[in-house]
Parts: structure tokens; sequence; C-alpha cells
């Protein structure tokens, strides 16, 4: 249980940074260059509260988790989370393709 909640909940964040642009990839230089340090803000307390939540006594009894997480555990949701990143970019490369070709007239 402790695993999924934290898979979703930073599967949300990763979300949340890539929908800055919904066709430019977050690796373009334009979005490393103009960061949003209030999102930058808001991601690092939301991970906080949600590690909190998965670690910390009160909090996990406040938000009803049960079980024990191991390092490996926390890694797996981590990279489970960061695995949404290449399907948006994807997403994203495909919609620029077709734009592209909507643009030049191509078939």
């Amino acid at each position: 249980v402790v695993m999924v909640f934290l898979t979703v909940s930073f599967a949300e964040v990763m979300c949340a940074l890539n929908m800055r642009s919904r066709t430019g990839s977050i690796f373009r230089r334009e979005m490393l260059q103009n960061i949003n340090w209030w999102m930058v803000g808001a991601v690092v307390i939301a991970v906080g509260m949600t590690l909190a939540a998965a670690f910390l006594p009160g909090f996990r009894g406040l938000f009803g988790i049960h079980g024990t997480l191991s390092a490996k555990e926390l890694l797996i949701s981590v990279g489970l989370a960061l695995s949404t990143l290449p399907v948006f970019e994807a997403g994203k490369a495909i919609q620029r393709a077709g734009k592209k070709t909507a643009r030049t007239g191509a078939k």
C-alpha cells in the first residue's frame, strides 16, 4: 500500500512538472533556463509531505498508511514515477511532428 501511494504521488508530481508545456519538451533549453521557482518549491513541498506521510509515524496514522517500505521499494516507486517522463515526451514529439506535417501540407 505504501509503495502504491508513493508511486502515484510521485507520478503526479512528474506530470505537473512535465505539463509546463503541452507540446514543448521539458528538456528544451528555454524550459531549463526559465525555471519556475514557485513550481520547484511546490514540488519540494509535495515530495517532502509525501515522504513524511509514508515514513513519519504520526503522519502514517493520520493518512491510514500501514506497512513498511524498504529502500529498494522506495527506489522502485521513484523509478516508476520517472518512467512517465519518456511517455509524455514521446506524446509531445508525436504532437509536434503532426503539427509540422500539417503546416507543410504533407500527407
